[in-house]
């Protein structure tokens, strides 16, 4: 039938690449924002934990989420929980997610197809915004450099958490994001061991 769609199969070895590329990118940013998470509750200086992260669920939203955290780092009270010289830094971290979320939207809710029986390409031809973006880009590159940027994001905010937790001297140095094509060969910063991460998180 003329305009019907071809069937296609996302566990072809053709997509197969795409779709582990995405599964991690979707991966790095929970775990990013799962961080984000502990670091709200430190910003917020509430004792027990439980309250803190049952605000931060009360919402649905990533991006609202993110926007009670920048409250919190932009708030002038006395009492306040974060110290003066971090607060910028939550702030301009709360914007890099920002940008990454639009990225990660991009590519998450934009249809693919199988272009010349081989190569995987975002289907825009139609008209949809977001796949629109996507076109004439090295889709696994970009994802490649999402995952990197999440992870090092990631970690800052484990750093972050800890400085308003310990108070360690001197301050985390604000990472450098690596331009999109660059070659990724960091290592993680965070405790590798789920132990060593939650001794962080108790007071």
């Amino acid at each position: 039938m003329a305009g019907q769609p071809d069937k296609l199969d996302f566990r072809s070895d053709t997509f197969r690449p795409y779709a582990t590329a995405i599964g991690e990118m979707a991966l790095a940013w929970n775990d990013l924002h799962e961080t984000l998470k502990g670091l709200f509750w430190a910003s917020s200086g509430i004792p027990n934990g439980i309250i803190a992260y049952s605000i931060w669920y009360s919402s649905k939203s990533d991006r609202a989420q993110r926007d009670m955290l920048r409250a919190l780092a932009a708030t002038k009270a006395l009492g306040n929980a974060i110290p003066h010289n971090i607060k910028p830094e939550i702030i301009w971290l709360v914007g890099q997610v920002d940008k990454l979320e639009d990225f990660r939207n991009d590519v998450l809710h934009s249809p693919f197809l199988i272009s010349d029986g081989e190569t995987v390409s975002p289907s825009w031809q139609s008209g949809h915004r977001r796949a629109k973006k996507l076109a004439d880009k090295n889709l696994l590159k970009e994802i490649d450099w999402f995952y990197d940027a999440s992870l090092v994001i990631r970690d800052y905010a484990w750093e972050l958490d800890r400085a308003i937790r310990v108070h360690p001297e001197p301050l985390p140095k604000r990472p450098k994001l690596r331009n999109r094509g660059e070659t990724s060969g960091r290592k993680s910063r965070r405790p590798n061991s789920p132990t060593e991460r939650s001794r962080t998180h108790q007071r």
